[in-house]
Order: C-alpha cells, then sequence, then structure tokens
C-alpha cells in the first residue's frame, strides 16, 4: 500500500546454565520428587513484531490508521511463560 511498516523477526539463544522448570536432575517431575531442578546448559526462543500503517488521514501519510502485534516463543523446559 505504500505505506510505513516494519516487519522484524528474531532468534536468540542463551549459554548461561538456566534450571528446568519441571524436570529435576533424575529426569522426574521436580514438583512431585522434592529433588532438585535439572540444570540445563542453555535457553532459545524467536520473536516476531508487525507494525503497518493501514491508512491516511486527509492524504497525510504521517497520520491514519496502525496495526501492531508482538510474538514470543521461549524454550519450554526453562520458561513457564
Amino acid at each position: 500500500n505504500g505505506l510505513p511498516g516494519e516487519y522484524r523477526v528474531g532468534y536468540y539463544k542463551s549459554t548461561a546454565d538456566a534450571a528446568d522448570v519441571r524436570e529435576d536432575v533424575n529426569g522426574g517431575d521436580a514438583g512431585t520428587t522434592g529433588a532438585a531442578y535439572r540444570v540445563r546448559s542453555s535457553k532459545t526462543g524467536y520473536w516476531g513484531v508487525l507494525q503497518q500503517q493501514l491508512t491516511t488521514h486527509n492524504g497525510d501519510a504521517s497520520r491514519g490508521l496502525n496495526i501492531a502485534a508482538n510474538v514470543t516463543f521461549h524454550d519450554k523446559d526453562t520458561n513457564l511463560v
């Protein structure tokens, strides 16, 4: 539509140790066994951002209707969200 927009995607990886949110050191459910949580050697995730102007106001491209969306996907082993 010739109007400004921004589209970004990304990936991250942290090589810092991270506690598992479910498994204990033996592979069981840490909440049930009471054993120490397993330590993972990294965690990862993906993200995306979309911003797009859809319309102008009286022909002025600096004004108008915009939409925006953000999405993230995190490592299920090290993140509760």
